[in-house]
């Protein structure tokens, strides 16, 4: 096929493609076949081309979750804190609260014990890890929770994707009903890296749309030696440096890990608006990843243990990575209904 594409000139249709492609709008890049494809330069840029038109028909295809949103915006009502977690996410991209701002008093030690039961379930999984005879492409980090499967035996983590505080701020955040795409639970350790900083350790921007809303809760405290999440702040797509920040080559794909030597000639920005997360356990952070971060870096013994939340615009090109057993009896809301894909 490679050989068929040559006999037709690709050059000429690639310098085609350079005149036409707006860079600027290429929110989302699928990372495996991006590499996958990189090794042949000559078919980088129409394959470029090709996910920017994915791109911009999933926002076309958002705008009837955007009208629905605003149809029923009056019955999303947020609190003090809500408003003041979606002002700073609105200005800088990230924001912070606590765990029992949104799920009570009490049920922070439940969720750790429920940590606790599952970290003894993947023991197996987590000594491969601690041995060095992991094989995916992060070693450093082990999904404790990947892709849930709702029913009533889930109850602890029932209580945490079905809180509608967190999606009623992702609405408004995204300016329409979000898509709930998953939960992680996560356990970062301190492994050997012969090639330095790998995978998501690395800055760069999440991929499949133009905007994202993540919330992770700590598990346990998280200091320098735990892989603290990392954020650049005003490098969100409404910040003021989502174009400063995306003007080199490296940076103007979202999921391309952008290494060190890269960021160097951005130092005055990192070190004006940099943050490094280190907090208590019960502290939440809010984060639009379409913002430059990294995380999952531990040192020194060093470990890190988390909850992760994602909501996602209606449609992106990011799959569902949970299921729901049929006869489980889902809360009657409307607003939850959509958030789920539910109505």
């Amino acid at each position: 096929m490679i050989n068929l594409i040559g006999k037709i000139t690709l050059k000429k249709i690639v310098n085609k493609l350079k005149k036409n492609i707006n860079s600027k709008k290429i929110r989302g890049m699928n990372d495996r076949v991006y590499h996958l494809l990189n090794p042949f330069k000559k078919l980088q840029l129409a394959y470029e081309y090709m996910m920017m038109t994915k791109i911009n028909l999933y926002e076309k295809m958002n705008k009837e979750y955007i009208d629905k949103f605003f149809a029923m915006k009056s019955s999303i009502k947020l609190n003090d804190k809500q408003v003041e977690i979606l002002e700073r996410m609105d200005k800088d991209g990230i924001a912070f609260g606590r765990v029992e701002d949104f799920f009570g008093e009490g049920f922070f030690k439940e969720l750790q014990e429920e940590y606790k039961r599952l970290e003894e379930t993947n023991k197996e999984k987590i000594d491969s890890v601690k041995n060095l005879k992991a094989t995916n492409s992060k070693p450093y980090l082990i999904h404790l929770i990947n892709k849930l499967h709702i029913s009533d035996k889930t109850k602890t983590i029932n209580k945490i994707v079905l809180n509608k505080m967190i999606p009623s701020i992702a609405a408004y955040y995204l300016g329409m009903i979000p898509r709930f795409q998953g939960i992680r639970l996560i356990l970062n350790l301190d492994i050997p890296q012969d090639d330095g900083l790998i995978g998501s350790q690395q800055w760069h921007r999440d991929n499949g749309s133009a905007r994202f809303f993540k919330a992770f809760i700590y598990l346990k405290d998280v200091d320098e030696i735990d892989g603290p999440f990392e954020y650049i702040k005003n490098t969100h797509y409404k910040g003021d440096y989502w174009d400063v920040l995306t003007h080199s080559e490296k940076l103007e794909r979202q999921g391309f890990y952008i290494p060190d030597k890269d960021m160097s000639k951005y130092d005055k920005v990192l070190n004006e608006n940099k943050i490094r997360c280190v907090g208590k356990a019960g502290d939440m952070v809010f984060a639009d990843t379409s913002g430059i971060h990294r995380g999952g870096h531990c040192s020194n013994g060093g470990s890190r243990q988390i909850v992760m939340l994602h909501y996602f615009p209606y449609f992106s090109y990011r799959g569902i990575d949970f299921s729901m057993d049929k006869s489980f009896d889902f809360p009657d809301d409307k607003f939850m209904k959509k958030v789920f894909g539910l109505e």
